[in-house]
């Protein structure tokens, strides 16, 4: 549900769903399954009931050569009992290198194509090419790199009108590829085990081809920041716990043009846990330095903030004959 000033949005939705595993056996390298789904919505905006139904039968087959491995999976999806874009993927693996490669498609949700006084009906499916490589180690510091590029035919973008309003358009096609890089150290000193970590990323989610507006051609896709990072730090001794998380976020535009932008922001958040036997408590303290900032303009974010939990297991015995 969703209510702001002139936009009142209730739904419910009930949801089925149904899996059949044809051939599923542990010891086989093969696999062959059908599911299926249905949702069916009541919008309070809307006079009659949207129903969706989804199809969905695939396979996948592994194979492993010594410290070669590789999988690849198909699915065929019937949307509505209309065929959908055959999807898939193929994975190699050797030792800690991964390669892998997809074709998916993203149909639009309900609300991107009956939301009030902005759902766009003609919305069309996503359909896209993804590539990533990826690299684990460990050793003195543990650590993950990798980068990826997915190709996009018809994104599909929530955008504010001159008047505020937000409504879904299909961009013609977009890249967006990028970068993360993770790393770790865990420190053990009798009783007492430390652990820093960091990981950063970068995002280049651009316009490639737009017919309508060539100008937009090479412009950051709005509210994707370009660069991200997290950086924590944790002790434990016992029953303590206890942690640091600082977080930076880029700036991030809100123009199509590539012509205004929300600034950058960091943020620092703590939180303590307290164990004992059955029960646990946990403090958390969220924007511990009171940092005002943006993820979409004009909607405010909480200031510093702080919850209190508590939490008990009940001890009931793992063998109720007994």
């Amino acid at each position: 549900d969703f209510l702001a000033p002139g936009i009142d949005s209730r739904a419910f939705v009930h949801s089925l769903q149904g899996n059949i595993a044809l051939i599923d056996k542990p010891n086989e390298s093969y696999r062959l399954f059908a599911s299926m789904r249905s949702d069916l919505a009541q919008y309070n905006f809307i006079d009659e009931q949207l129903d969706r139904k989804l199809l969905q039968v695939g396979g996948s087959k592994r194979w492993s050569f010594k410290q070669w491995k590789a999988q690849v999976a198909i699915t065929q999806d019937w949307l509505d009992t209309k065929r959908q874009p055959i999807t898939g993927n193929a994975q190699v693996q050797y030792d800690h290198l991964v390669f892998r490669v997809a074709r998916t498609y993203l149909p639009p949700g309900l609300n991107d194509l009956y939301w009030p006084d902005g759902g766009n009906p003609s919305l069309q499916s996503e359909r896209s090419v993804q590539g990533e490589i990826n690299y684990k180690w460990s050793s003195i510091i543990e650590g993950q790199a990798s980068i990826y590029s997915n190709w996009v035919n018809d994104w599909i973008q929530w955008t504010p009108n001159q008047s505020g309003r937000w409504s879904p358009t299909n961009l013609q096609k977009v890249q967006s590829s990028g970068a993360t890089l993770s790393l770790a150290k865990k420190v053990v000193r009798k009783s007492h085990t430390f652990r820093l970590s960091t990981e950063s990323s970068y995002t280049s989610a651009t316009i490639t081809k737009n017919d309508r507006n060539p100008s937009l051609v090479g412009q950051q896709l709005i509210y994707i920041p370009r660069w991200k990072s997290v950086t924590s730090a944790s002790w434990t001794k016992g029953m303590h716990y206890a942690s640091c998380q600082w977080i930076w976020t880029g700036r991030r535009f809100e123009t199509t043009e590539n012509t205004s932008y929300i600034p950058a922001y960091h943020m620092l958040n703590l939180h303590y846990k307290l164990t004992h036997k059955n029960s646990a408590w946990q403090l958390t303290i969220n924007n511990v330095t009171n940092t005002r900032y943006q993820i979409v303009r004009y909607f405010p974010m909480p200031g510093i903030n702080s919850s209190l939990l508590y939490t008990y297991d009940f001890p009931f015995s793992k063998n109720i004959n007994n």
